[in-house]
């Protein structure tokens, strides 16, 4: 299988980004490429991208190996004469099957043969599940960026709902998960948990709780030392201690930010 990578790097520009305007550049790069089209040649593109993609990054150490994993797992078990690997980024890749439309052959079968046994491979031999969606048959140039482009707009939407999910689970449960926290909770680590970078998170947070992240764990944590003044006889230190704060003053100027009162003055209110 011949293998290239549709996505920049550094400074280069890719195949995908650049625009059409002269379609016998597009051709020449392609077929250095391993792709040709035209005279009654077509291609049929899959997207293939690996399942809960951040256990498996957490697995094998990073996206870059994930990205070796996945087009190499791809390569070996892949053996359709003229089949092209195209790496669309670390965690997804292209493959563009020669298709050949004859009576004599069923080849949308055999594709689809050469695509389960890749599934099982994958599952087999590095413990993944790997999802593969069949696209259009592409017998141009045009056609066929378009339909590149289709893919990564599809795995786009897919990546934006899957973290609207995670985000409203995250804000249902985080709180719940904070009580049993003793330590420093950052927003960079909140957001390396949903694969997400923390600009994003922020804004993503903000946007469906009303609230940043800092003023939403700061208030948790001030509702729980309420309860905790209220039903247990721990000191000051002790709670500010439970509930991750280095220094006692710290947390009591919190409690009297989100309280007008001292942790002293709402337990002997009570």
């Amino acid at each position: 299988m011949f293998q290239v990578c549709l996505f920049p790097r550094r400074n280069e520009t890719s195949l995908q980004q650049q625009p059409l305007l002269n379609e016998s550049e597009w051709a020449e790069k392609a077929a250095s490429f391993g792709i040709h089209l035209g005279e009654g040649s077509c291609y049929l593109p899959v997207l293939a991208l690996p399942e809960r993609i951040v256990d498996v990054e957490s697995r094998f150490g990073g996206a870059h190996l994930v990205q070796f994993v996945l087009d190499n797992t791809l390569n070996e078990s892949i053996s359709t004469e003229g089949c092209v690997n195209l790496s669309l980024d670390e965690r997804h890749a292209i493959l563009l099957f020669p298709f050949h439309i004859t009576l004599k052959r069923n080849v949308h079968e055999e594709i689809r043969t050469a695509l389960r046994q890749a599934q099982q491979a994958f599952h087999q031999y590095m413990r993944i599940d790997l999802s593969l969606y069949i696209g259009e048959l592409c017998n141009d140039l045009p056609s066929l960026k378009k339909q590149i482009l289709t893919f990564w707009m599809v795995n786009l939407v897919m990546e934006l709902e899957l973290k609207y999910i995670v985000m409203q689970h995250f804000v249902s449960n985080f709180k719940a998960e904070l009580l049993h926290l003793g330590e420093r909770i950052s927003m960079e680590e909140m957001a390396g948990r949903l694969n997400l970078n923390a600009s994003h998170f922020s804004r993503l947070f903000k946007k469906e709780t009303g609230e940043t992240f800092v003023e939403f764990v700061t208030r948790s944590k001030v509702e729980r030392a309420r309860e905790l003044l209220d039903t247990s006889d721990a000191s000051i230190e002790q709670i500010a201690e439970q509930l991750g704060f280095e220094h006692t003053s710290y947390f009591i100027k919190l409690f009297r930010g989100f309280t007008q009162l001292s942790p002293s003055e709402y337990r002997r209110k009570m």
